[in-house]
């Protein structure tokens, strides 16, 4: 026998029976599984698009998950740079075995997808790996309770949220080699990772600020395919250009091949190879022209 459709208590919408919430107001429905983590996970990566950060979706060693990175977090007083990256996920069973996997494989992406200055330069990188299941293991929960570990210049938290208790789980407590960030660290948890209420949820929506820094980086991302699309067809030896701009940054430095090398390496993090790189410097220093 089919399920009826049902009548939300609260706005008196009529919702689909396979429906959490209501699609009118959000209100969480008596028919309510509490196995369907979208709803949840949405309301995350929504507070965190409206504080500024990207999102895309990856799949990391076998994990599906959502990647939310903001590239610059200025501590004012110190003058440091801390690059923040969430990753989420869920699985059906959270382990201890599986949460400690989750944990290493987003801080390693992190940090090989850090960009900026190198780690320890007044600069850092924050990994916030975000496990939700509606089965988690009790040493799952002991074990990111635990100190997380310490790493260069670098921060890894694992957290997980359990649908059964509808509880968060982390670590509270100070971290020696990183107190100077702890309350940032604490406040990016409980603002953006706890469980919202039906009315909450109802009146969580995409600010303008958002929408408009979305539309910024499909621009910029349109223009860099561009950019890399027009690079590959200068059919010019990048040792000639190499040469070129020795000659050229020559003039205005007396190591030009150092100066050079490191506009090399600040221009590959945009992204280029070197190749594409060097090609870039001599259209931007007007070594050649394009067509």
């Amino acid at each position: 026998m089919a399920e009826l459709p049902e009548k939300c208590p609260v706005c008196g919408s009529v919702n689909p029976s396979e429906a959490n919430f209501c699609n009118n107001c959000g209100n969480k429905l008596s028919s309510y599984r509490g196995d369907d983590y979208s709803e949840y996970l949405n309301s995350v990566h929504l507070r965190l698009m409206n504080k500024g950060f990207f999102l895309s979706d990856y799949t990391i060693d076998g994990f599906d998950v959502t990647v939310a990175t903001k590239s610059r977090f200025e501590w004012l007083k110190l003058a440091t740079q801390l690059n923040i990256f969430v990753i989420t996920g869920s699985l059906d069973n959270i382990s201890e075995k599986s949460i400690d996997k989750f944990s290493r494989l987003a801080y390693d992406y992190a940090t090989k997808n850090n960009k900026g200055l190198p780690r320890g330069f007044q600069s850092g990188v924050a990994s916030f790996a975000l496990l939700v299941s509606n089965s988690v293991d009790e040493e799952a929960k002991k074990w990111v309770q635990q100190r997380p570990r310490k790493h260069y210049a670098a921060f890894e938290f694992p957290v997980i949220f359990d649908f059964r208790d509808r509880h968060l789980y982390y670590y509270k407590k100070n971290i020696t080699w990183g107190s100077m960030y702890h309350g940032f660290f604490l406040s990016l948890i409980l603002e953006n990772f706890t469980e919202l209420t039906a009315d909450e949820l109802s009146k969580l929506k995409i600010s303008p600020e958002a929408m408009k820094r979305i539309r910024e980086e499909k621009e910029r991302k349109k223009k860099f395919h561009d950019m890399k699309e027009n690079l590959k067809k200068m059919d010019i030896d990048p040792e000639y250009l190499y040469e070129k701009l020795l000659q050229y940054y020559g003039l205005i430095r007396s190591n030009p091949k150092q100066l050079l090398e490191i506009k090399i390496t600040s221009t590959r993090k945009q992204g280029l190879t070197r190749e594409e790189a060097i090609k870039h410097l001599a259209l931007k220093e007007k070594i050649i022209d394009e067509e």
